[in-house]
């Protein structure tokens, strides 16, 4: 017959053990998506203040997606935001990588609709990927670890001044070609004393 085992010291330090990992695991996994959440809504500022300044009018379409470029790599180095994209808990595109101007490949519309124009880009979190002891990854992906989100913001643009000139030239051919009551408009028009002149926007 067997003896009983009296002595029952340490009989829980098993079951402690797993549930401080358990605890301490669900702690920073809590604290890491509460913290991936605040990142993600700064990631989202950068995004909407490098899409109002790509909105402005500038002199033409390139000048425009230069100028908010520079306005991207400047607030991702700022010494406030950078900390955050060099410590490689988050990832963000350079300013040479962002998307920046017309996004239909992202959002396909109908041409007669309003196009998408801003800034896009893609949040890399790996902070989110970890592995608590005992009961694995939090991404269930060993092979492709990792988390992502996709951030944008879409305020449209203003038309540049080469854009206005064009259209203020064009405007003037397509009114001497409409057909009045008789006769058409450029009778007595011509384009001698034209000179196209471009107000505050078009």
């Amino acid at each position: 017959m067997k003896k009983l085992i009296k002595n029952q010291k340490g009989m829980l330090a098993v079951d402690f053990m797993f549930a401080l990992v358990l605890v301490l695991g669900l702690s920073f996994s809590i604290f890491a998506l509460c913290f991936s959440l605040v990142v993600t809504e700064l990631t989202q500022y950068i995004t909407f203040a490098t899409a109002r300044t790509f909105s402005g009018a500038h002199i033409n379409g390139t000048r425009q997606i230069a100028i908010a470029k520079q306005k991207y790599a400047e607030l991702i180095s700022n010494p406030v935001f950078a900390p955050l994209y060099r410590n490689g808990l988050f990832e963000v595109p350079s300013a040479d990588e962002v998307g920046i101007g017309k996004m239909d490949n992202i959002y396909p519309i109908d041409g007669n609709r309003y196009n998408f124009y801003g800034v896009y880009l893609t949040l890399n979190i790996p902070l989110l990927d970890f592995r608590i002891p005992l009961y694995g990854s939090t991404s269930g992906n060993e092979d492709a670890p990792g988390f992502s989100t996709n951030i944008g913001s879409f305020l449209g643009r203003e038309p540049t001044l080469n854009e206005c000139k064009n259209f203020t030239i064009d405007r003037w051919r397509e009114l001497r070609a409409l057909t009045g009551e008789g006769a058409p408009y450029s009778t007595y028009t011509d384009d001698g004393g034209y000179i196209p002149l471009t107000d505050n926007g078009c």
